[in-house]
């Protein structure tokens, strides 16, 4: 498309060639804003034609949270400034938006300002994810850090008041027997009864707090041993069937991975007993030559889609954090009243690069 043709009257143009070879949008206007002439990559990148856009005002294109400062700089120009790396955003025909990167000068003389504008939106939405990516990373270490808080006070708790306890009581006892053992052997034997019993809740506590921390399956017999485990643990104290199927039998991966595969399985079943009131779970892990496929389904309220992108979120930022060494994905997807499925994916190379 040839640019505007030009008058008498018309200002004098950037060069042709310019006009034909340039990928950035180039223009002249006036000191009362309007524009007098642009090239085809306006219509490339905005949609316009050349004719649509002649002697109509560039505010209107810019778009409503840009027209002050944009009108400041315009006017800075025509005082005499120089214009370097102004940044903005236009409007295209079809409501879509562009940031540019302005560099111009103005002739107070000619009463013209020439300016040439660079596509910058790409890069602005990389910085834009950037910036979110670097924000949930500090909300994630923020989290972290009072998770392991919250886990070392609830482990001392636990461990004084209950572990402690117990076997402070166990030590009186021993006490008082040893003052006995001249009264008679069925004393005797009915207090080692009693004692063994608290031994044996002392034992269980210790159980619990170490299968908190980590259970031994893990470790042990592998991710579908621990997964199987924590499906039934999950179902024992929910009240929830909770359906695994794993393939195959024997699911061999990275320990550092099993452990992440773990943990984002126990925060799916912790996010399900919170949130969905669901009646049933399902779970599925399946490893092929392509990779690893975790997969849970409840049938429950269904997940806030708002949820899957805010910052608030912090255990699926947590569980998106742990598959990125991995090269895994997350995807959520869920229905208000039906229910909601959580699909980890992790390649069978993932984090070998």
């Amino acid at each position: 498309m040839d640019p505007l043709p030009i008058t008498a009257s018309d200002p004098p143009p950037f060069p042709e060639r310019f006009y034909a070879l340039s990928p950035n949008l180039l223009c002249v206007i006036g000191f009362d804003g309007r524009i007098k002439h642009l090239n085809d990559s306006w219509t490339r990148l905005l949609g316009f034609l050349p004719a649509e856009l002649k002697d109509q005002s560039l505010l209107d294109l810019v778009h409503p949270d840009d027209r002050a400062a944009t009108a400041e700089a315009a006017q800075a120009l025509t005082r005499g400034r120089e214009l370097f790396a102004f940044e903005n955003r236009l409007l295209g025909k079809d409501d879509s938006c562009r940031w540019l990167l302005w560099n111009a000068t103005a002739l107070a003389d000619q009463r013209l300002i020439y300016a040439f504008a660079v596509d910058i939106t790409a890069r602005k939405a990389a910085e834009e994810k950037l910036a979110a990516s670097q924000e949930e990373l500090r909300r994630l270490a923020g989290y972290l850090q009072n998770v392991r808080e919250q886990e070392r006070t609830a482990i001392a708790r636990d461990l004084h008041d209950e572990l402690g306890q117990q076997l402070s009581t166990l030590e009186i006892d021993i006490t008082c027997l040893q003052s006995q053992l001249g009264q008679g052997q069925e004393a005797v034997a009915a207090g080692l009864r009693d004692m063994e019993a608290r031994l044996d809740d002392a034992v269980k506590t210790v159980q619990r707090l170490a299968t908190g921390l980590r259970p031994s399956l893990l470790d042990d017999l592998g991710l579908a041993a621990a997964m199987e485990w924590q499906a039934k643990d999950f179902a024992k104290h929910t009240r929830t069937p909770c359906r695994i199927s794993i393939e195959p039998e024997a699911v061999s991966v990275n320990p550092d991975l099993a452990t992440a595969l773990f943990r984002i399985l126990q925060e799916t079943l912790t996010n399900v007993a919170r949130h969905a009131e669901a009646r049933q779970v399902t779970v599925e892990l399946r490893q092929n030559p392509e990779g690893i496929l975790l997969t849970v389904t409840d049938d429950g309220r269904g997940i806030d889609p708002a949820r899957l992108t805010s910052p608030q979120s912090l255990g699926l930022i947590g569980m998106r954090e742990r598959l990125r060494a991995w090269d895994g994905q997350l995807d959520i997807q869920g229905q208000p009243g039906r229910g909601t499925t959580v699909r980890v994916r992790v390649p069978a190379d993932g984090g070998r690069r």
